[in-house]
């Protein structure tokens, strides 16, 4: 076989098991923000601060993702209402889709 023949097929083999894995890497993503969501909204409290209500910056916020998550379920009611929890699993058993072998 001429050289440079070898060269370029070890190359080409190289680059197939050099190989990134970004729909892993998304899963991953998807199943932690689905996550996050959905812990989000189990413990929203409408008492919790968020953006929707002004008032005292210093009380207490009963969410379990703190003040951003006390915010994130309040749009998320606000906008989709029970629908969120549809979106939150969505997203989660799309991350798992996208991790889990062929």
């Amino acid at each position: 076989m001429h050289p440079k023949k070898a060269v370029k097929k070890k190359i080409r083999a190289t680059k197939k098991s050099g190989k990134f894995h970004s729909p892993e890497i998304i899963g991953v993503l998807l199943l932690f923000i689905g996550l996050l969501f959905l812990l989000s909204l189990i413990s929203y409290s409408g008492q919790d601060p968020s953006w929707a209500h002004t008032g005292d910056s210093v009380q207490k916020v009963h969410n379990i993702a703190g003040r951003a998550g006390a915010s994130l379920s309040e749009a998320l009611l606000q906008g989709f209402g029970l629908a969120s929890f549809v979106f939150c699993l969505s997203l989660f058993f799309l991350g798992y889709h996208l991790i889990r072998p062929s």
